[in-house]
């Protein structure tokens, strides 16, 4: 009798022990989850600050400044490995009635500035345009 009381203790400790594991592979998993989620609000937030950078240029009767400042971070977009990295590469849309130079830009125009295309990765702004309207400014 005295082993078999023993071996209910033992199988006891074991049922708690497994248990504890258990409630402890739970814990854990529950924490990583957390902390995706929290990683996934973070990109999509410096996301959201990467593409506001570029969509507060974005209208029509913008001033020609506006199309040079917009036109210039792009430029520094492509010069910039890091940025490409994280975010992908903006272009400006070219072709026939799209300014995608500094020098094209007309000091006495007004301007329209678009954001053509977004990510489908990551939802970035890849690609914009600047077009030349027939007003002065």
């Amino acid at each position: 009798m005295d082993n078999a009381s023993k071996a209910l203790v033992m199988a006891g400790a074991i049922l708690i022990a497994v248990m504890l594991i258990s409630l402890g592979v739970l814990l854990f998993n529950q924490g990583q989850n957390t902390a995706q989620q929290a990683g996934h609000l973070m990109d999509s937030t410096a996301i959201a600050a990467y593409n506001r950078q570029y969509t507060i240029y974005e209208g029509v009767n913008r001033t020609p400044s506006d199309a040079i400042t917009l036109i210039g971070l792009v430029n520094a977009n492509h010069a910039n490995s890091q940025i490409v990295y994280d975010y992908g590469q903006i272009d400006l849309k070219s072709g026939s009635g799209y300014v995608n130079s500094t020098s094209s830009v007309d000091s006495q125009k007004l301007y329209t500035i678009k954001v053509e295309d977004y990510s489908s990765v990551n939802g970035a702004v890849i690609l914009m345009s600047v077009v030349e309207q027939n007003g002065r400014v």
